[in-house]
């Protein structure tokens, strides 16, 4: 999926950013590789890599919590935990200090870094992706939109969009999520947008889609017609 990741940042190149990444779960470990300034400097990270793998995640940042370094941007790893996020998890301090009481130690200065420990604390506890997903929700307050992918499930990713936007994109034996349309549409013109709240379980066989409370959905598949 390197080429698939990279592709897609550069179509969203559009947006600014000042740091990039991508992961790629090889061999049931995640791997990151991270870099500031442009996809170029990312790119010759990777120059080298070969991968197998057929699941992985990438995103660009605009530094909003933390300076535009290396350490501040996506992917975060906690444990067998990998996350891009998007928007703003406007409560996160509160949840810091709570984790932080329960020796996590951050590495980063972003808001999103929480989200990584939060769902790791979850996992350990014995919740699947999806069910941490689901008791997590309930706890954060802002706008925001974040992928997440672990190495106990490396067959899924899911994605959760509240407030911010995140598409996905489904085609034969192979199904993407995107924060913009413009990022996959060459690979695929059928189109899911994801509602508030709403949970994508993502799998190269198929997409599923639940509510906040993790009830089964209908997927409302539209057809782009522009390029």
């Amino acid at each position: 999926p390197k080429g698939i990741l990279l592709d897609g940042l550069k179509r969203l190149e559009y947006r600014g950013y000042d740091s990039a990444g991508i992961a790629i779960i090889e061999n049931g470990k995640v791997l990151v590789f991270r870099s500031e300034g442009r996809i170029l400097q990312l790119e010759s990270k990777l120059t080298s890599k070969v991968f197998k793998s057929t699941l992985g995640i990438g995103h660009t940042r605009w530094a909003t919590h933390g300076a535009p370094t290396e350490n501040n941007a996506h992917p975060h790893q906690v444990g067998k935990i990998t996350i891009v996020h998007n928007g703003i998890i406007e409560n996160y301090i509160e949840h810091k200090i709570a984790l932080e009481k329960e020796n996590c130690v951050f590495t980063t200065d972003t808001d999103s870094e929480v989200l990584a420990h939060l769902f790791d604390r979850a996992l350990m506890s014995g919740d699947s992706l999806k069910e941490a997903t689901v008791k997590i929700l309930p706890t954060l307050k802002g706008s925001y939109a974040f992928v997440v992918i672990s190495e106990e499930q490396p067959d899924q990713m899911i994605g959760v969009s509240n407030g911010a936007p995140l598409v996905i994109g489904t085609a034969t034996d192979e199904n993407y999520l995107a924060s913009d349309i413009q990022a996959i549409l060459h690979r695929t013109q059928k189109i899911i947008y994801l509602k508030d709240g709403q949970i994508a379980v993502c799998k190269k066989t198929g997409v599923e889609l639940f509510s906040k409370n993790g009830v089964p959905e209908k997927l409302e598949i539209k057809t782009i017609q522009w390029t």
